[in-house]
């Protein structure tokens, strides 16, 4: 039996500026030591389209410089991508050192 489960800090909003999403992020690491965040990237289910222009390619930096290399980050694209664009965000994602799309 476990004695304790790892959890994470999730995004549920596409609707808030990266900055503010970083600021939240953070907020919400230091309060309760979360060792891992999940960030919404994409649209939802959007054909390749993104929230607004430029927020996936804004958001994955952004994190990671916001949250430090120790904290894991994980993101979720909702169905948004195309293999093809699954792919290039996903190497924008290896590059930033975010976990998973």
């Amino acid at each position: 039996m476990r004695e304790r489960v790892p959890v994470y800090a999730s995004s549920l909003s596409r609707t808030i500026t990266p900055d503010q999403e970083a600021e939240r992020m953070l907020a919400a690491v230091r309060a309760h030591g979360f060792r891992c965040v999940k960030i919404k990237v994409g649209g939802r289910m959007s054909r390749d389209a993104d929230a607004w222009p430029g927020r996936t390619e804004q958001i994955i930096p952004l994190m990671r410089e916001a949250l430090g290399p120790a904290i894991d980050i994980s993101a979720d694209a909702n169905s948004s991508y195309s293999a093809a664009k699954a792919i290039k965000v996903g190497r924008r994602i290896g590059a930033a050192r975010v976990l998973s799309l």
